[in-house]
């Protein structure tokens, strides 16, 4: 394939051997609801908002980036990312009689320890992975043992697979750790409104092609390599089948 020209100016891009030039057809300007947490892109792609997209790209404001400039980077850049909710069930007594009871305060401490070690035992440190337990409740009484624990937090991994292998190592943790203190545990991963969202891995060509048309535009000093990072970005839902390309910039 010979290398593309332009037609503005006649400039032939860095990334030459593409396949992507100007031509004629349809660009569609997507603003997309339930940014957060609420997962839109999933909604909109329903809608047939996507039906006959060859390749698309999106933009995320990033306060920590000049103004005027824009990062990216090829392959994966955002965190495939899960919700997680535990529930550890013993059985209630008073503070004074433990051996009358089955404490689940004690099996979920446990646990929640017993998860940090999934990234720091098991994981390839290499491999980007996050457990982030962000709640835990029990009960209020001073006196007493309460008859369940629950807590949960958010899974984080670089790539959809890594995500996968978390989930189950999770629950066989949960549940594992509950039978030792003679309780039983429970984790739901499939929670209403908080949807598994699956890793964004840009495309390598269309991501040449932004650094080219970045730096026409903004200046070569004003494409800069982006950064990994574990934040829930919706664009992670578009299909597999269209090629994505995802930029940061601040306005």
């Amino acid at each position: 394939m010979q290398p593309i020209r332009q037609t503005v100016g006649n400039i032939i891009p860095q990334c030459g051997r593409l396949g992507i030039g100007l031509k004629k057809g349809t660009v569609r300007l997507l603003f997309q609801p339930a940014e957060e947490g609420g997962a839109g892109a999933s909604h909109i792609i329903k809608e047939g908002a996507l039906d006959g997209v060859e390749a698309i790209f999106a933009m995320h404001v990033d306060y920590r980036i000049p103004t005027g400039v824009i990062a990216a980077h090829p392959g994966p850049t955002q965190a495939a990312v899960c919700f997680f909710q535990a529930k550890i069930e013993g059985k209630t007594g008073m503070a004074d009689t433990p051996h009358l009871n089955v404490d689940p305060i004690v099996a979920a401490s446990f646990t929640i320890l017993s998860l940090q070690q999934l990234i720091s035992r098991e994981d390839d440190p290499l491999h980007s992975q996050v457990v982030s337990v962000t709640y835990v409740k029990a009960g209020n009484a001073l006196d007493a043992t309460p008859g369940i624990v629950e807590f949960g937090g958010t899974l984080r991994s670089i790539t959809t697979e890594g995500l996968y292998r978390l989930q189950k190592r999770v629950i066989e943790v949960v549940e594992g750790q509950a039978v030792v203190h003679r309780c039983r545990g429970a984790v739901e991963m499939e929670i209403d409104g908080y949807p598994m969202y699956p890793a964004v891995v840009n495309d390598e060509k269309l991501h040449c092609h932004v650094e080219d048309v970045g730096r026409r535009l903004l200046g070569l000093d004003k494409v800069r390599p982006g950064e990994k990072d574990h934040g829930g970005r919706r664009l992670r839902f578009l299909p597999a089948a269209s090629s994505r390309g995802y930029v940061r910039h601040r306005h």
